[in-house]
C-alpha cells in the first residue's frame, strides 16, 4: 500500500549511483524507502558521509546489528555505523538470524554469514530465517527444514513451512496446517485453515472459519495474560524467571506513555502506547486498544496489523478479518492489497481469499486497473488477473496516474508510457515524481522543471528541488530556500522557507526557524511556526502536531481541538489510595489475579498491572513507572 508499504519495509535503504560528471563518482546517493525521500551518501568504502534520516517513529530494520540496503538493482547489509559490510551484490535477501541470511542469486536462494561468504550455497527456490538451527526452504516445489550447513534435517514434503519456535514449526499438507517437530515428527495432524508460532505454550489457529488459541496437544485453550510479579522490598523485577532491574526514584518523572501517533484516516488515527500500536476515535477516545506491533491506517475499512511477527487484518470493530499471516502487506486499492510471503508478493481481497498467488519479487498496489510489478529484475504491468498486459523490460516502473501514463526507467533514463505499452514520452529524464494535475515534475542535467502530457517542456528545468503540483501550486527549492510556483512557473510564495510540503486541504506544512507551521494559497500564515513535529490535514479537519514533547491534534484555526484520552489519572492519589479505574487497564493481586483495585506493594509503592496483555507498573500516584511492554 502506498503509506503501509513503507511501514512493512522499514529499515531497507537505495543506493543509486550519482550521474556521470558529479565531483565524486565514488559516492552514492542513499534514499530511504520509508514515508518519502531521505539521501546521504557514502564513500567508496562504504562510509556514510552523509547518513540517511529516518522520519521520527522509524528506526533501521536492524536484524543481528545488521540491516538491507539496496545499490541499483543489487541487495547487500549495512552495519550500525552504517558501514556497508556485505557489498550489493544479490537479488534479494532477507534478515539476519542465528548469524545466517537467506540471499537470492541468480534466481536461487541461499545463506551467507556476517562476512558475505556463502556458507549454504543458492540453489532453493525459497527460504526463511533460521530458529532453533533450521530453516525452512523450498525445492522442487516442496517445502523442508535445513541445517547451518546446509544438510536436510526434514526432507521436503510439505507445501508451506513456517519457522521453529519451542520446538514446534508450522506446515502446510493437502492444504490444511499442522505442527512437525525438530526431526520432522507429525505432532499435531494437518486440520487448520491456519497456524501460527508457539509462543509461551500457545499458537494462534483457524478452523471452520473461527480463530482462537491451542496448546501443545491441540486442546484450545485461552489466551494467559502475561504478567509479573514484584519481588518484596528490592527494586527487582522478576518475570518469568528473569530478573529486570527497576530504579525507583522520588521526583523522577515517569516515561511518556503516548510515544507516537499519527494522522486520521476513515475517522480512526493510530497510536503508539508503551510500544504497542491501537486507534483512536475523532473524540480521542481509545476504541481499539494498544495490543499490535505494529498497525496501518485503515483503508476500505480495514487496517493491517502485526502480531507475533506476521500481518493480517482488522477492521474498526476490532475483528480480525484476515488472520496473521504475511510477512509484509500494503494496503488496499481498488479492492486488492499485496501482500509477502516466502519472499514473493501476490494480492488478497478483503475477505483475505488470495487472487493472484505470491510469485512477484517486487509490486505496489492497483491503479487505473494496473499495477507495476518485478519479475527477474526488470519491471512490467499486471492485470487484476495476475496476467502481464505490459510485458517486464524496464529497469523501474511507476503506477499509472489519472493522465493515462505511467513512468518507466528504461536504459537509465525515466521517460513514460500508456496502458498499451506504448511510448508516449521518451525516456530522457533523470528522476520524475510521475504526473500530477496534467504535469510531470522531471529531472534534466541535474535541475527540476515540468513536461505536460505531449512530452512538452512547461515549465524550464531551474530549481533544486521540486514536488507535484496540488491545489494548483508547487513546491519548488531555489537558492534562497523553499517556495511555491503554479502551472506557469511564476513563483506565488516565497521562496524562504527551511523546509515545505505541498498543500492539502487548503494549508501547507512549512518550516520557519525549525518549527513547522501552516500557511495558506496566498502565503499567509494561517497557523504560526511553533511544533517540533507537525502533519497534514486529514479529511476530518484534524492535523496531528507535537509540541514539547506531547502529541495532540488541532483545528484549521490552530486551536487544539483533541488530546488522545488515555485514561491518565491526573490527580495525585493518597498513598494508601486506588487511582481511579482505567478504560484500557486490568489491575493484579500478587497472585496474577484481576481485581478491581490495584494491589501496591508497600516497600516499593508499585502494583502490577495488564493492558491488553502486556505488564507493566503504577505508582501510587497511578502514573506509569514501567510502560506496559510485551
Amino acid at each position: 500500500m502506498a503509506n503501509r508499504a513503507l511501514s512493512a519495509v522499514v529499515g531497507t535503504v537505495l543506493l543509486l549511483p550519482l550521474r556521470a560528471g558529479a565531483a565524486d563518482t565514488h559516492k552514492a546517493v542513499v534514499v530511504a524507502a520509508i514515508s518519502g525521500y531521505s539521501w546521504g551518501y557514502h564513500d567508496a568504502r562504504g562510509r556514510f558521509v552523509l547518513s540517511p534520516k529516518l522520519p521520527p517513529g522509524f528506526e533501521w530494520g536492524y536484524s543481528e546489528d545488521m540491516a538491507p540496503i539496496r545499490i541499483g538493482r543489487k541487495r547487500g547489509f549495512m552495519n550500525r555505523a552504517h558501514q556497508v559490510v556485505i557489498a550489493p551484490r544479490f537479488e534479494a535477501v532477507g534478515a539476519f538470524s542465528e548469524g545466517l541470511a537467506a540471499v537470492k542469486l541468480d534466481g536461487r536462494y541461499g545463506f551467507v554469514d556476517k562476512t558475505g561468504k556463502m556458507v549454504v550455497w543458492p540453489r532453493f527456490e525459497a527460504a526463511g530465517k533460521f530458529s532453533q538451527g533450521l530453516a525452512p526452504v523450498k525445492l522442487d516445489g516442496r517445502w523442508g527444514f535445513i541445517t547451518h550447513g546446509g544438510k536436510w534435517a526434514v526432507r521436503p514434503r510439505f507445501d508451506e513451512a513456517g519457522e521453529f519456535s519451542e520446538n514446534l514449526a508450522a506446515v502446510k499438507a493437502e492444504g490444511k496446517w499442522g505442527y512437525v517437530d525438530l526431526k520432522g515428527r507429525e505432532v499435531l495432524s494437518p486440520r487448520f485453515d491456519h497456524a501460527g508460532s508457539f509462543e509461551d505454550g500457545a499458537a494462534h489457529v483457524k478452523a471452520d472459519g473461527e480463530s482462537f488459541y491451542i496448546n501443545r496437544s491441540g486442546t484450545r485453550v485461552e489466551k494467559a495474560l502475561d504478567v509479573a510479579t514484584i519481588a518484596v522490598a528490592t527494586a527487582t523485577v522478576t518475570v518469568d524467571g528473569k530478573h529486570l532491574r527497576i530504579q525507583r526514584k522520588e521526583g523522577k518523572p515517569p516515561p511518556e506513555r503516548l510515544n507516537f501517533s499519527r494522522s486520521f484516516s476513515q475517522g480512526l488515527a493510530g497510536l503508539r502506547i508503551g510500544g504497542l500500536y491501537g486507534f483512536i476515535d475523532t473524540n480521542g477516545a481509545v476504541v481499539i486498544p494498544p495490543e499490535y506491533g505494529e498497525a496501518g491506517n485503515f483503508s476500505g475499512g480495514l487496517a493491517s496489523v502485526r502480531i507475533h511477527g506476521k500481518w493480517g487484518f482488522i477492521n474498526k470493530s476490532r475483528q480480525l478479518v484476515v488472520d496473521p499471516q504475511f510477512d509484509s502487506v500494503w494496503g488496499f486499492g481498488e479492492g486488492l492489497c499485496p501482500v509477502q510471503s516466502g519472499g514473493v508478493w501476490g494480492y488478497i481481497d478483503p475477505s483475505g481469499s488470495p487472487v493472484i498467488p505470491p510469485q512477484f519479487e517486487a509490486t505496489y498496489g492497483f491503479s487505473e486497473g494496473l499495477a507495476p510489478t518485478e519479475q527477474a529484475d526488470v519491471w512490467g504491468f499486471i492485470d487484476k488477473t495476475g496476467k502481464f498486459v505490459i510485458d517486464p523490460a524496464y529497469n523501474a516502473a511507476q503506477n499509472f496516474s489519472p493522465e493515462g501514463l505511467a513512468a518507466v526507467k528504461f536504459g537509465g533514463l525515466w521517460g513514460f508510457i500508456d496502458k498499451q505499452g506504448k511510448t508516449a514520452i521518451q525516456p530522457w529524464y533523470e528522476r520524475t515524481w510521475g504526473f500530477s494535475e496534467g504535469l510531470a515534475a522531471v529531472e534534466f542535467d541535474g535541475k527540476w522543471g515540468y513536461i505536460d502530457t505531449t512530452g512538452t517542456t512547461v515549465i524550464q528545468p531551474l530549481f533544486e528541488e521540486t514536488w507535484g503540483f496540488s491545489q494548483g501550486l508547487a513546491v519548488v527549492k531555489t537558492s534562497s530556500g523553499y517556495g511555491y510556483i503554479d502551472k506557469s512557473g511564476a513563483v506565488k510564495i516565497g521562496p524562504g522557507f527551511d523546509y515545505a510540503l505541498s498543500f492539502s486541504g487548503g494549508l501547507a506544512l512549512v518550516m520557519v526557524d525549525g518549527l513547522w507551521g501552516y500557511i495558506d494559497p496566498s502565503g499567509g500564515m494561517a497557523i504560526p511556526a511553533a511544533y517540533d513535529q507537525a502533519f497534514a490535514f486529514s479529511a476530518d479537519g484534524l492535523a496531528l502536531v507535537r509540541q514539547q514533547g506531547e502529541y495532540f491534534y488541532i483545528g484549521k484555526d490552530g486551536s487544539k481541538r483533541l488530546v488522545p484520552d488515555l485514561g491518565q489519572n491526573e490527580t495525585a492519589a493518597k498513598p494508601a489510595a486506588a487511582p481511579p479505574a482505567r478504560a484500557l487497564n486490568t489491575y493484579l493481586d500478587n497472585d496474577k489475579h484481576v481485581v478491581d483495585r490495584p494491589v501496591f506493594n508497600e516497600d516499593m509503592g508499585l502494583a502490577a498491572i495488564s493492558v491488553n496483555g502486556a505488564f507493566g507498573y503504577i505508582d501510587m500516584n497511578g502514573d506509569y513507572i514501567w510502560i506496559p511492554t510485551p
